[in-house]
């Protein structure tokens, strides 16, 4: 039931999310499952007292026998529901990993190609969230967590914030929510990111999502303008010892293993109320690059280096005292993709050592040494093979041919 629930978020365009690989999964949600049996035990209550207070007002004063057996299932239609629903909620914080309600954020913006996306906005008339009621984004560039979390790993997962919302999330493909209203496409508010570019660049990514509006659809391997880009995601973590923090991209091996994780999708967002100490997450399809140059604004404004450039006035440099580690603002963070050898001859690597194919691989490692990358994942990038290529290629095309058919079917800003 739960799944079902899920999955029709994505509306006509769920095909499409569907067959891509990696992509996240619901499953039985226990605090859904709870509510919805208290739900359907009060519903059957209210329905019995109602048709006991019926049976009541007719025989009233006909007959004394009645009375007693009225009364007692009354109280029991009363006291029933009540103890089950009193029952489920405290089973559900015992088997919970957070032992109980939470309410924790993390702040959240989508770029492509230079250009920030705007999430989808809430729609209807009582809704203000886009998600669920645990899990949702109040248009506000904040993923919210509150409920019970029953199983860390999943509930505070990016793979399941952005399937609630209705997009996805993988090492190599993201689909952003967007509004129907084209104007709403890139987000208006300018901060120390910089202003959007040019919509037109990504045009060709944005499809309809039947009634919901649009969804842009990225994936790795398909181009910036005229240069390939693919899908990365950065998470900026904060160290509330000595308030700086540091940014760490999730398809560096590295950046996994200190998250205790496999995939981007699997990531769970820091257990606070505020941002920072919260995360700040950064969805980017551009040039691969090694570190984002994008910043969430609640860390910005905080930002010794870039609060001013955030709108903090000088006189108010006070709120300015964290500061980013492993990070050098003067350097282009770009990697560039090496054109790899054949299969047949030797070539020369970046380094000027001439190398044979089987030495590809060694040879990209030497790349990303002098670019200044140290990850494995992102050396790999740089030593590629022609197969894994081939490969890549073959996966995007089936993507947009799924994409292709679904098209014809169909910041809770803290005051500083």
């Amino acid at each position: 039931m739960f799944q079902t629930q899920l999955i029709n978020i994505h509306s006509q365009f769920s095909s499409v999310i569907d067959q891509i690989p990696g992509v996240f999964q619901p499953s039985e949600d226990l605090e859904h499952s709870v509510t919805s049996r208290a739900i359907k035990t009060v519903t059957i209550g209210a329905i019995t007292l109602l048709v006991l207070t019926i049976i009541a007002a007719l025989t009233n004063g006909k007959t004394e026998k009645l009375k007693k057996p009225l009364f007692v299932t009354m109280v029991a239609t009363i006291v029933i529901p009540t103890f089950i629903m009193i029952a489920g909620t405290v089973g559900l914080n015992l088997e919970s990993d957070s032992g109980g309600p939470v309410h924790w954020h993390a702040d959240v913006e989508y770029w492509a190609c230079g250009n920030e996306l705007e999430l989808r906005n809430p729609t209807g008339t009582l809704s203000n969230k886009i998600g669920t009621a645990t899990y949702h984004e109040h248009d506000d560039h904040r993923i919210h967590l509150e409920g019970v979390v029953v199983e860390a790993e999943v509930d505070a997962s990016l793979g399941k914030f952005m399937h609630v919302v209705g997009g996805a999330i993988t090492e190599d493909a993201l689909v952003v929510p967007l509004d129907k209203d084209v104007s709403l496409t890139l987000e208006d508010e300018v901060d120390g990111d910089g202003e959007s570019k040019d919509l037109s660049i990504i045009d060709s990514y944005l499809m309809q999502d039947g009634d919901n509006g649009r969804v842009a659809y990225f994936t790795s391997g398909q181009n910036c303008g005229d240069q390939e880009a693919e899908v990365q995601t950065f998470v900026y973590r904060y160290n509330e010892e000595n308030d700086t923090y540091k940014q760490y991209k999730l398809d560096d091996q590295e950046s996994l293993d200190h998250f205790g994780i496999d995939t981007v999708a699997e990531f769970s967002i820091y257990e606070d109320s505020n941002v920072p100490p919260g995360d700040c997450i950064i969805f980017e399809f551009d040039r691969p690059k090694a570190k984002t140059d994008k910043l969430c604004e609640q860390y910005g404004v905080r930002d010794v280096n870039l609060c001013e450039s955030f709108g903090v006035e000088p006189n108010k440099r006070g709120i300015c005292q964290i500061e980013q580690v492993d990070y050098d603002y003067d350097k282009d963070y770009y990697l560039d993709l090496q054109k790899q050898p054949s299969d047949e001859t030797e070539s020369e690597d970046v380094l000027g050592i001439t190398s044979t194919p089987d030495d590809a691989e060694v040879t990209g490692v030497r790349a990303g040494a002098a670019l200044g990358d140290s990850s494995s994942a992102e050396s790999n990038v740089l030593g590629a093979t022609s197969d894994d290529a081939a490969e890549t290629t073959s996966t995007d095309a089936q993507f947009n041919s799924a994409a292709s058919q679904a098209t014809t079917t169909g910041n809770e800003v803290e005051q500083w």
